[in-house]
């Protein structure tokens, strides 16, 4: 056998694994908006409650008016900066925890 149709099926073989892990990705992609469309949304802000901390969260009041805080991971505020306004898709479970 070639060394270029070695290559060609070395290729063809990358290419039907990345055709199935974007595949498997979309098939959850659609499972999450199908499970989160009906939820409620809220707008919130972008804040950091503890100065001293390098941790930030979004405050956002739900339907009820209650308002939480969102932790964020560090690497979230670099997309988010402080004080920046975000659309919120939050789920009221039946034990009545917010996520």
């Amino acid at each position: 056998m070639s060394s270029t149709s070695r290559r060609l099926q070395l290729l063809s073989g990358v290419l039907a694994v990345c055709a199935l892990l974007v595949a498997v990705w979309a098939v959850g992609a659609l499972r999450f908006a199908l499970t989160t469309r009906d939820w409620p949304s809220a707008e919130g802000t972008v804040i950091r409650p503890d100065p001293a901390k390098d941790a930030a969260a979004v405050r956002y009041r739900d339907s009820t008016g209650r308002e939480h805080l969102m932790a964020l991971t560090i690497s979230d505020t670099d997309d988010l900066p402080v004080g920046s306004v975000i659309r919120i898709v939050y789920h009221v479970g039946a034990d009545g925890l917010v996520r």
